[in-house]
């Protein structure tokens, strides 16, 4: 059994530099290359090749990017368990080999049988992966992290109302109520006047009662801390311009997607496709009649360093680490977030397209 893996080369324009110490990331091409020299020698019959892909199938993918049916056709590859695109993809061969995705966020499992070299790939559900004995390392650090209040330690208490419901990748699609509230959690605790937070980094929802800490790592579980920094309400603009003038930004899943609070935006449609921002307002008044003025803006760090798109003067930067949003929405519960941010605050819409072409209805 051979296992090799292949990541997106998306990484090196969606991660800051900082963290690709010591990896390199070819073109397309050069990729395929790489990995079909990698694998020539596997042709005995008797061998079976698995490739773990982070790639994504074609039609999620831009145009002419490297996607997961490219390597399902690359010589004595036998399997290919790919993600990325968010779908599920039912196996099915292509070429002689099989080629999967079991979706997202634990949707499905994929099973491989092997028997006397026959391949047999399905999917099967979370219950049913979870229904053997589990791995006893595993098992042993889940109960240690139960046992120190790690995950079932209180969190705090989210009153009837709010409505922060998450579901298919919302938050990378529109504006929403959760978005709103961890971005006017976050403004509360960094003091900024405004907080903006990549739509794909919210993973779960937030109900109402009693929340645990595992509630809220749920919700937040990528462990990307937040900053703060200083931006001109012109440099607010043309940080909104980078990702609303992508077309398709309301109807694709790009975890880029702004979530924000503390500034309502409004976008008019381009020619072309996509929308530019023609005014942003704070306190009922446009930011952009004084395009240079500064205001204190909180993002988290995979932003910063270049995730998603995002660019920012790092120089700007205000020094304090608040540590990692899910840590600092805890501390925001236990000070009594709720009390500070009404139901009224966070659902009204912030965001106003000049078109319903949408989905968002706000």
């Amino acid at each position: 059994l051979i296992v090799t893996g292949v990541i997106t080369p998306q990484t090196a324009q969606q991660v800051h530099k900082d963290n690709l110490y010591g990896m390199s990331f070819g073109e397309k091409q050069d990729i395929l290359k790489a990995l079909k020299k990698s694998l020539r020698k596997y042709d005995d019959p008797d061998d079976i090749t698995l490739v773990l892909a982070h790639v994504g199938e074609k039609n999620a993918n831009l145009p002419g990017a490297l996607s997961g049916e490219e390597l399902a056709r690359i010589a004595n590859v036998d399997i290919v368990v790919d993600a990325h695109s968010h779908t599920i993809r039912t196996p099915e061969l292509i070429g002689s080999s099989f080629y999967t995705i079991a979706g997202c966020y634990l949707e499905q499992f994929v099973e491989i049988t092997v028997r006397r070299g026959n391949i047999k790939v399905g999917h099967v559900s979370y219950r049913q992966a979870t229904e053997g004995e589990p791995d006893r390392v595993i098992a042993d650090m889940v109960r240690q992290a139960v046992t120190s209040g790690e995950i079932t330690a209180p969190a705090g208490f989210l009153p009837a109302g709010y409505d922060l419901a998450w579901q298919d990748d919302d938050t990378r699609y529109y504006t929403t109520n959760l978005g709103r509230f961890i971005c006017a959690a976050i403004a509360q605790k960094t003091k900024a006047d405004l907080a903006v937070i990549n739509g794909g980094a919210i993973r779960a929802p937030l109900k109402e009662g009693v929340l645990q800490k595992g509630d809220i790592f749920n919700t937040l579980p990528l462990m990307s801390d937040i900053v703060t920094i200083k931006m001109t309400a012109d440099e607010i603009r043309r940080m909104l311009d980078q990702r609303f003038c992508l077309p398709g930004v309301f109807k694709d899943a790009d975890g880029g997607f702004p979530q924000f609070y503390g500034m309502a935006a409004y976008l008019e449609p381009k020619s072309g496709g996509g929308y530019k921002v023609s005014d942003i307002v704070k306190n009922g008044s446009s930011i952009l009649s004084e395009p240079g003025k500064e205001y204190t803006v909180a993002i988290n760090t995979f932003m910063l360093r270049g995730g998603d798109g995002y660019v920012f003067n790092e120089k700007n930067l205000l020094g304090a680490d608040f540590g990692d949003a899910a840590a600092l929405l805890i501390e925001a519960f236990k000070e009594g977030v709720a009390d500070k941010i009404s139901p009224a605050d966070i659902s009204a819409p912030n965001l106003s397209v000049a078109s319903a072409q949408r989905r968002d209805a706000a």
